[in-house]
């Protein structure tokens, strides 16, 4: 079984036969009227409680692993892994009905299983609202939308992760994990190291006012020929943009917690939000200031990635890996956990980006990966409604960091998170080159809105 943990790592759900044992990573969402305010605490439990059902599944306890799993649900509502073992708890101790209305939940969430195939659901196999059920679902992981090369980078141990374009001269920017540096992209698609170290590069954002390139930047397993002493340190560099000189080193502290400073992003005033999915903390660099300082911290936040500031700069919304959409008072570092439809599937974001009133959301904590538009109304901190832009796009290999350029999202689509095994990258030579795709916001794949 895959465990879940509190840095964000990517695993899609391996789906089929007696799926309980090999589930995805955070995935899910709730609906408006019981989703709640989901703590870390309530993520620890939650998780707790999947261990227990997974033990009974394994053990043949029936009867234990629904209970072990209805508390999960309690504890995690809708979180469309824990859905999937409930449906097939709910099957195996005879509820035809439970399990056949979870299933179809999923479904409407737009997520793709095959329970046609997991002998879970044998007791179903002649019912034809489970032929109908399963047809839906195997539907939800076929293409969706469009997306068109923008450009590759040619090292295809490069796995890239953040991504940044500098308005002034056209330049894009493409921080590498296992690479170890930030490539500077030309129109022409010339491209160039602007800056190079020991440790990954991950997160990237650029205060075009400032003229700097913001590098989050950590040691990690991934990390080619990271020192092991290091692992978990992490730390925020900026670099002038024209003259390419190092113009701030901001070390994340060494308090025992791992560091990851994986997505980054600029306020309307200047503001740099550093989101560190290992530690759970979303620092903040003021202007003016030298120092990182807490905005939000562990006792709130679990896995916290992309973030992007409301024009009017009152709301900073923030995608966690574990626990959904949030609203992130810039000033005082309150956090709410949006409320959203019952069909809506939020965890597993990675990137979140604004546009127009909108969030666009990276999704691949969830199979299909995918491209959301969230529709939120900021007063009353709820997600209206979402629809799908993209979704399992054959491109699509843990798609991951994104930007926004005249209305067109510029996506990594093949990350390759998911080749490394213990911190090691397995067969790098048989890895596709590093592809950018941008897809047309204006356009939409498969609405699922309600």
């Amino acid at each position: 079984m895959e465990a879940e943990g509190n840095e964000r790592r990517r695993a899609a759900a391996t789906i089929g036969v007696s799926a309980i044992v090999a589930l995805a990573l955070a995935a899910g969402s709730g609906s408006v009227a019981s989703l709640g305010a989901q703590t870390p605490v309530d993520v620890d439990q939650g998780r707790a409680s999947y261990a227990a059902a997974v033990e009974a599944y394994r053990a043949g306890d029936a009867a234990e692993f629904l209970a072990a799993i209805e508390r999960a649900d309690e504890l995690r509502p809708a979180h469309p892994s824990i859905l999937y073992a409930l449906a097939s708890a709910r099957a195996l101790n005879g509820d035809a009905a439970g399990a056949l209305a979870t299933l179809w939940r999923l479904a409407d969430m737009g997520l793709a299983y095959d329970p046609a195939e997991d002998p879970d659901f044998a007791m179903l196999a002649s019912d034809a609202r489970f032929a109908d059920a399963s047809a839906r679902l195997h539907a939800n992981g076929e293409p969706a939308g469009a997306s068109e090369p923008a450009f590759t980078l040619p090292w295809r141990d490069f796995v890239p992760e953040g991504i940044a374009r500098d308005p002034a001269s056209g330049a894009f920017f493409v921080s590498g994990v296992h690479g170890r540096r930030v490539e500077r992209v030309e129109s022409d698609g010339r491209t160039r190291t602007v800056a190079e170290g020991p440790w990954s590069a991950l997160g990237l954002a650029i205060d075009p006012a400032r003229r700097i390139l913001w590098i989050g930047t950590a040691a990690m397993r991934e990390t080619a020929g990271v020192d092991s002493t290091d692992i978990g340190r992490g730390a925020v560099i900026g670099v002038d943009l024209d003259s390419g000189r190092c113009v701030a080193e901001l070390a994340l502290p060494d308090d025992g917690s791992d560091h990851v400073p994986g997505d980054l992003s600029i306020g309307p005033d200047g503001s740099l939000y550093v989101s560190d999915g290992a530690a759970g903390v979303l620092w903040v660099l003021r202007p003016g200031s030298e120092a990182l300082e807490v905005l939000t911290g562990a006792d709130t936040l679990v896995s916290p990635q992309g973030s992007a500031q409301s024009a009017d700069g009152r709301t900073l919304w923030l995608a966690d890996y574990s626990l959904g959409v949030l609203a992130v008072d810039p000033r005082t570092g309150r956090a709410q956990r949006l409320e959203q439809p019952d069909d809506a599937a939020l965890l597993g974001i990675d990137a979140l980006l604004v546009h127009g009133n909108d969030l666009i959301a990276v999704q691949n904590g969830v199979r299909p990966a995918r491209v959301l538009r969230l529709t939120v109304d900021p007063a009353a901190e709820v997600v209206r409604g979402w629809e799908v832009v993209a979704a399992a796009l054959p491109e699509f290999e843990e798609p991951t960091g994104a930007t926004i350029v005249d209305g067109r999202l510029y996506l990594i689509a093949n990350s390759h998170w998911d080749r490394f095994e213990d911190g090691r990258l397995l067969e790098p030579d048989s890895l596709s080159p590093p592809l950018i795709v941008t897809i047309d916001l204006e356009a939409s794949g498969r609405v699922l809105e309600n």
